[in-house]
């Protein structure tokens, strides 16, 4: 039941057809600008020649209208929170592999030491990234993060407000408890705020910069039954992004909404059913793949008020028809994990150790 409001949601908004396959479209109501898509490289799987099929139909279509839309080849300033582990990991190391500059954020100071540790092994040179242990909760950890930044790098460029938690809990609102209300709501929705107002106090007397806020399943407004709260912290979003563009268009500053879809993180499989978990062979996909489509896309926006998603209509569509193919990619009929699947694909042992721990943790939360 988890899964499926996810899947409503990503059949809505508006948009031209191209937009949709870019995964790149205006806000409802706002205008803004489109940017262009990244081109995956494929491995020799019977589903991944699927995939690469329907990609190459789509792709060349996409060049000749967008050909004027290139990904920045100069280094970029990115900041992520919640950057330690999952979809905020994968951005950041597909982010070093383009050379920008990154700071991460996290609550746990060991896991953000070690984070930075092995990425920055993975990136020597002058590519680098940072950590600074901050709560989003705590807005004078939000200003001393972006504070930090700005002074660290220069400048910032990008900043992604990631950090977001559903509390671990799968239960009616009735059963949750009244801390875990607090804490889901303060993390996905005060802590998006407040990593806005520290963000854009850096941003705009700079005239430049582009925010993005992280949206995930309810977004749309349909039911998400047993994570009711954790929906509605996402459906407050666009709204607040929709009132920031509005509030924001003097300041050359952009904001925007970025769509992920189903990741497979501690915070997608810590409530997921088994029949949800046979779904995600379907619609879910690693953080490093995930990260490889978003990252791209996130470097080459312009304007203001668009929305950055991973799982676009088309590529939902095709995943349906050849669901054949994916049976059994990531869990079997039991919902057991198989294959040799990671959070991320990375180029060096050192990510490769890093991402074998943060695996290791996900399989503790199914069993």
């Amino acid at each position: 039941r988890g899964a499926c409001p996810f899947l409503h949601d990503m059949f809505v908004g508006g948009g031209s057809a191209a937009n949709l396959r870019l995964g790149v479209r205006p806000l409802s109501g706002i205008a803004g600008t489109s940017a262009c898509v990244s081109l995956r490289g494929f491995g020799k799987s019977s589903r991944e020649r699927l995939d690469n099929r329907v990609a190459s139909k789509t792709t060349a279509t996409e060049r000749r209208r967008f050909s004027l839309m290139v990904v920045s080849d100069k280094s970029l300033r990115v900041v992520i929170t919640g950057g330690s582990k999952g979809i905020g990991l994968g951005l950041a190391a597909e982010h070093l592999k383009y050379g920008d500059q990154v700071v991460i954020s996290g609550r746990n100071k060991g896991r953000l030491d070690e984070a930075c540790k092995r990425l920055s092994e993975a990136a020597p040179g002058t590519r680098r990234v940072l950590g600074v242990a901050a709560d989003v909760t705590n807005a004078d950890d939000m200003n001393r993060l972006a504070e930090y930044a700005f002074s660290e790098l220069g400048g910032i460029d990008i900043w992604i407000n990631n950090a977001g938690t559903n509390g671990y809990v799968y239960e009616p609102v009735l059963s949750t408890p009244d801390d875990k209300i607090a804490e889901i709501v303060s993390t996905n929705l005060t802590g998006t705020i407040y990593g806005c107002k520290a963000a854009l106090a850096v941003m705009a007397p700079t005239r430049s910069g582009h925010i993005f806020n992280m949206v995930g399943a309810g977004v749309s407004g349909n039911a998400t039954p047993k994570f009711a709260v954790y929906g509605a912290t996402k459906r407050a979003l666009p709204q607040l992004t929709k009132s920031l563009v509005a509030e924001t268009k003097a300041t050359g500053v952009g904001i925007h909404l970025l769509q992920p879809g189903m990741v497979l993180t501690d915070l997608l499989l810590s409530s997921a059913t088994v029949v949800a978990r046979r779904f995600f062979n379907v619609l879910a996909e690693t953080p490093d793949n995930v990260a490889k489509d978003l990252v791209p896309k996130i470097r080459a926006v312009s304007g203001t008020g668009t929305s950055v998603e991973f799982l676009t209509v088309p590529r939902i569509v095709w995943r349906f028809a050849t669901f054949w193919a994916r049976s059994g990619r990531f869990f079997d009929d039991k919902g057991n994990p198989v294959g040799n699947w990671t959070l991320d694909r990375p180029d060096s042992d050192a990510i490769q150790r890093l991402i074998s721990d943060i695996k290791s943790a996900e399989r503790e939360s199914i069993s």
